[in-house]
């Protein structure tokens, strides 16, 4: 199978390309090291169309597809995988979910704040006992007239201590399994829910993750996204754009090491000085490289 990208698509790898060189990667170890949420990296994808792309035209995004994702994906993360996981936070549980499950009037709630008022939304899924296996999580959803009462732990949330809104999956009927999991939209200041501790990453810092905690948190029933019982629909095939986008972020950070390797064996003062010990490298570093960029058109390809 070939892929070929338009000339917009094109266009934009070069955008996010100079982009992420010049403004991105100078911040990427102050980050790292910090660990303090980037919000002048927000700022920055959203001047330039990037952090919104997927939100549907009318609501002012640029509707933008997978492939067109994994690319300005692929080149933030070559530059600051704390940075591309923003962006991909964003995308998949400030976006798609709504996209994938809301009514149009929910997407006429709640898009014009993500553009509009630049608030950022999270996924809130996993849990203590329950990770990529949506179907074992614990959190509770029970109607009570117009409201549910939400009780329960989510974990590794990222974006968890800066985003406005939360897409929740939670249990509304324990008896159905995967069919008895719902979605919701969880606006920050909802009455029963709050913050937990801040969780020290390794690798991925500056990601704002944090635990959720709900406690007879009171959820609109108008924010259910979707019916009763097909929240695990929508996560599984939010789950399946995600899966795409994490696997051109690491082939973006694999090609940034790539550089680096490059970069360090190629230099002249380490030639001269060990020429016999740094010229054995060649033949390795050449093999990585066409190993990685046959990764890169798999991974867009799986899209």
């Amino acid at each position: 199978m070939s892929l070929e990208f338009t000339e917009e698509q094109n266009m934009l790898r070069e955008s996010v390309k100079k982009m992420a060189r010049e403004r991105i990667a100078p911040r990427a170890a102050e980050i790292d090291v910090t660990d303090e949420f980037p919000w002048d990296m927000v700022d920055l994808l959203r001047e330039h169309g990037i952090l919104n792309m997927a939100v549907p035209e009318e609501y002012g995004g640029s509707g933008s597809g997978i492939v067109t994702l994994c690319i300005a994906a692929e080149e933030i993360a070559r530059a600051s995988l704390s940075v591309s996981t923003m962006f991909m936070v964003q995308t998949i549980g400030g976006i798609l979910v709504m996209k994938a499950g809301g009514t149009k009037e929910q997407r006429d709630w709640y898009f014009p704040q993500i553009i509009g008022d630049k608030k950022l939304g999270c996924l809130s899924v996993t849990e203590p006992e329950a990770g990529s296996d949506a179907a074992s999580m614990k959190t509770r959803a029970k109607l009570n007239g117009n409201n549910y009462i939400v009780n329960g732990t989510k974990c590794f949330i990222s974006l968890g201590g800066v985003a406005g809104f939360f897409s929740l999956f939670a249990v509304t009927n324990p008896e159905k399994k995967h069919s008895g999991i719902s979605a919701f939209i969880v606006e920050k200041d909802t009455p029963g829910f709050s913050i937990g501790k801040h969780e020290n990453e390794m690798g991925q810092r500056g990601t704002a993750m944090t635990e959720l905690i709900f406690e007879d948190a009171v959820v609109p029933e108008k924010n259910r996204l979707g019916p009763e019982g097909k929240g695990f629909n929508i996560v599984v095939g939010v789950f399946n754009q995600a899966r795409v986008l994490m696997a051109v972020e690491a082939v973006g950070v694999a090609q940034s090491a790539f550089d680096y390797s490059l970069n360090y064996a190629t230099r002249e003062d380490l030639l001269w000085k060990a020429p016999d010990r740094i010229s054995g490298h060649t033949v390795p570093i050449c093999r990585y490289d066409y190993t990685d960029r046959g990764s890169q058109g798999y991974g867009i390809q799986g899209s």
